[in-house]
């Protein structure tokens, strides 16, 4: 049934979006676009080679490189757009199946050692809430803001039923689907419902990233484990310590920095803006400076959002997620 929403999106977005002809873009249009594509962020989507769309193939470098006629200017947009889409389902693959490895671990920890599993249970909900949320979110923005430089009424409506869109969403929305059973250090079964309810959920994750990219993104050949891995060795290579939660503070660490240098990247050198105040995304405009920056605050000593419920009989769980 998962699958089959899935694909039921990918046939409404591509039959109403790329089907439909579009007309000359305007020149302020082509202008801003034009001028996005200056930002050096797009001369290193090198990991993507290719999008695929109504069985034409589309290659990053010509898309980036040749120059845009107003006749073809809503048609490259639509396919730049899949790009970044591309690129940024990539990257969840790959920090999807970093959170696996964490699970499996809090899942073994926790039938182990009770308290340390609950432990590492609250850290792995913190990843996902605080580093991998909020960077789902710019995601989905900078894929909106794109599709927003043309003007388009099927835009909107086919929007909704964007199948990437919809997988940064899905992200986006767990903390409300945590919180729904909050963990709750005098109910232990609720740690156990958390790990089952992410397990399923990175499972539904990988298999729709699996479907998305097969149909649409080519990519340069890649090991999606590399980050897990590269992680572990250097960890090994690097710190003598067996304490497992040490190895989590590390691998913490380690995403944090992995975020913010996408963001960097695959954000705002792409040329989108943040509006902290009303917590939207917006492609830079020919008013906006080429040269942006952007230091995103993820504040180490700030509580994980997801509710945490605490009494007094269980102070041997009074640990905080920092």
């Amino acid at each position: 049934m998962y699958l089959l929403k899935l694909y039921t999106f990918s046939f409404v977005f591509f039959s109403v979006i790329l089907y439909t002809k579009a007309d000359p873009a305007l020149k302020k249009t082509v202008d801003q676009f034009h001028m996005l594509l200056k930002y050096s962020g797009w001369k290193n989507l090198k990991d993507l080679v290719s999008i695929k769309l109504r069985r034409e193939t589309h290659y990053v470098k010509d898309l980036i490189v040749i120059p845009t006629h107003r006749n073809k200017c809503h048609q490259k947009i639509r396919a730049l757009t899949v790009c970044i889409g591309c690129i940024y389902v990539k990257f969840i693959n790959k920090i999807s199946l970093v959170i696996s490895n964490i699970l499996q671990m809090c899942q073994k920890k926790i039938l182990e050692d009770l308290i340390n599993g609950c432990i590492c249970t609250e850290e792995l909900v913190y990843i996902l809430t605080l580093l991998i949320v909020p960077l789902t979110t710019l995601m989905q923005g900078a894929i909106n803001a794109l599709n927003s430089i043309r003007i388009n009424s099927s835009l909107k409506f086919a929007n909704r039923h964007c199948t990437i869109s919809n997988l940064l969403e899905t992200f986006g929305n767990i903390l409300e689907i945590l919180n729904y059973k909050a963990l709750s250090r005098d109910n232990v079964s609720t740690y156990f419902w958390t790990l089952n309810y992410i397990d399923s959920f990175i499972i539904n994750t990988l298999n729709e990233i699996q479907a998305v990219t097969n149909i649409y993104c080519e990519f340069v050949s890649y090991d999606t484990n590399d980050l897990w891995n590269n992680w572990v060795q250097e960890y090994e290579a690097f710190i003598d310590h067996e304490d497992s939660s040490v190895f989590l503070k590390f691998i913490k660490k380690k995403i944090k920095d992995n975020v913010m240098t996408v963001i960097k990247e695959q954000y705002l050198q792409l040329g989108f803006i943040f509006d902290p105040i009303t917590e939207e995304t917006f492609a830079a405009t020919l008013d906006d400076p080429i040269e942006l920056e952007l230091e995103l605050a993820i504040n180490e000593e700030h509580p994980a959002i997801i509710k945490i419920k605490t009494s007094e009989s269980f102070n041997q769980f009074n640990i905080g997620l920092h």
